[in-house]
């Protein structure tokens, strides 16, 4: 039997239910019941007890059938009446689903226009510092080239100093020389051009004292790294009065100091001695 036969066979036969739910075989003799066996034969009836059920129980569907029909009905006339205040601001079900679907396409086409930015970015953003690396590469590589050619122009200049000091010509100017060597006695400035030098007063100019006094290097070498040299003269013309003093001069163990204006021998008695002489000084 559907619930609803059972439902309705509950409540037509309630008598019988409360006295064997609610009471117990004592409580029942004092509504006048010698056992639950007489509660139920006292109240039953084939009406109550089976048509009522039976005819519930076929007319239910059809029942249930009116009031969803009646739902139903009450319903379409709340959306016409939604519709009809509403107006332009109505839309269909089928209109619904229509601009949903193209909601969620415009979404998802939003996200991929994002996606794409943002890998877009990305790549802009490693270009940039690609590019920033390369650019302090070539920075590192022009301060290397720099760097090195400033070295490499150090290194011309202190060799070409080098060089300058191994020629005679590193001479050239004025140079106080000091020469005791036996019965050679020689302190004066002499002006060297090119090896050969002529004494000279404090102006540069020459003197009437030895008017062919005449001092030629023949001979130099130096090592700029020990400052050891040597060098050799031919001396002529110093003689003052009669005859000519001309003589050679060696001196094979000489010395520079660290400026290269002091070359002298190398010896605690130097008997050799040249400085340069400062322009413009008097003698």
């Amino acid at each position: 039997m559907p619930v609803t036969g059972v439902s309705i066979c509950v409540l037509s036969n309630w008598e019988i239910v409360v006295g064997l739910v609610w009471y117990d075989s004592q409580t029942i003799v004092l509504y006048g019941y010698d056992s639950f066996g007489t509660l139920i034969e006292d109240n039953l009836n084939w009406v109550r007890n089976w048509l009522y059920p039976a005819l519930s129980a076929v007319a239910y569907p059809w029942i249930k059938l009116g009031f969803g029909s009646v739902y139903t009905w009450g319903r379409s006339l709340n959306e016409r009446a939604e519709k009809y205040l509403s107006k332009p601001g109505y839309i269909t079900a089928t209109e619904y689903l229509e601009m949903l679907d193209k909601h969620e396409e415009n979404v998802k086409k939003l996200t991929e226009l994002i996606n794409s930015k943002s890998d877009t970015q990305l790549k802009l953003e490693e270009r940039t510092v690609e590019l920033q690396q390369e650019k302090e590469a070539k920075a590192g590589v022009i301060n290397d080239k720099k760097a090195l050619e400033q070295s490499t122009t150090e290194a011309i200049k202190k060799l070409e100093e080098k060089i300058k000091l191994t020629n005679k010509q590193y001479f050239n100017g004025a140079w106080n020389v000091i020469v005791k060597n036996g019965n050679i006695e020689l302190n004066e400035d002499v002006l060297f051009v090119n090896g050969q030098g002529s004494v000279v007063d404090g102006l540069g100019k020459s003197v009437s004292i030895f008017p062919k006094g005449k001092l030629t290097i023949e001979r130099y070498l130096c090592d700029p790294e020990s400052r050891q040299a040597s060098i050799s003269f031919t001396m002529s013309g110093f003689a003052r009065m009669g005859g000519d003093m001309a003589t050679e001069l060696k001196i094979g163990s000489a010395v520079w100091d660290e400026n290269f204006t002091l070359l002298q021998q190398d010896s605690s008695s130097p008997l050799f001695k040249m400085v340069r002489v400062p322009e413009g000084r008097k003698t």
